[in-house]
Order: structure tokens, then C-alpha cells, then sequence
């Protein structure tokens, strides 16, 4: 099933293809594009993986008290850098979903 992971791995490998740019904004900003594309399409929930859970492990790994100011921000707020914060999303996400394949 092709899935927003599928899309993470492509913009991964040339961001340039997909987001034009190398800053976490407009990553976040396609994500949010994708999600729209799902909800248009009527896809439903079970039949995508939940992407969200990654705003509150965000939050966990740099010791927020919550995740409300979502895991772009949190990660730029962080590294203080767009470019940055496109890597570090990057080692993130493999780190979770890593984590959530061990569970």
C-alpha cells in the first residue's frame, strides 16, 4: 500500500524533487497537502498509517510537556535552522518508526 512513508522516503533521498527546497516548512507544508489529498478522496483512516502519533514523540524526545506545537516547529525550535531541521526530521522519523516496528 503506498502510503505518506513512501513519500518520506523519495523526499529523503532529493528534497528538491518534491518540496523545492531543503526547509522543514515545506515539508510540513506537503504533508499537510497530502493529508488534504486523503481527506478529498475520502481514503479512510484505517486504510492510512497514523502519522500524528509522530507529533507527541516529537514532543517526548526533546522533553516538551506536550506536542500542540506540532513537530515542525518543535524540530526547528530545536535546531534553530531550516536545512537542519529537514536532517534532523529525517533521523527522527527512522528513530520512530523504528521504535514503533519494535512494539
Amino acid at each position: 500500500m503506498w502510503n505518506i512513508y513512501n513519500h518520506l522516503d523519495m523526499i529523503k533521498v532529493r528534497p528538491w524533487m518534491y518540496i523545492w527546497d531543503n526547509k522543514i516548512t515545506s515539508l510540513f507544508l506537503y504533508i499537510v497537502w497530502y493529508n488534504g489529498c486523503l481527506f478529498e478522496k475520502k481514503i479512510k483512516e484505517k486504510e492510512k498509517p497514523n502519522f500524528h502519533d509522530f507529533h507527541d514523540w516529537v514532543a517526548k524526545y526533546y522533553w516538551y510537556s506536550e506536542s500542540t506545537r506540532g513537530w515542525a516547529n518543535m524540530i526547528l525550535e530545536q535546531t534553530k535552522d531550516e536545512k537542519k531541521a529537514l536532517d534532523t526530521f529525517f533521523i527522527l522519523l527512522d528513530e520512530f518508526k523504528n521504535e514503533k516496528n519494535r512494539n
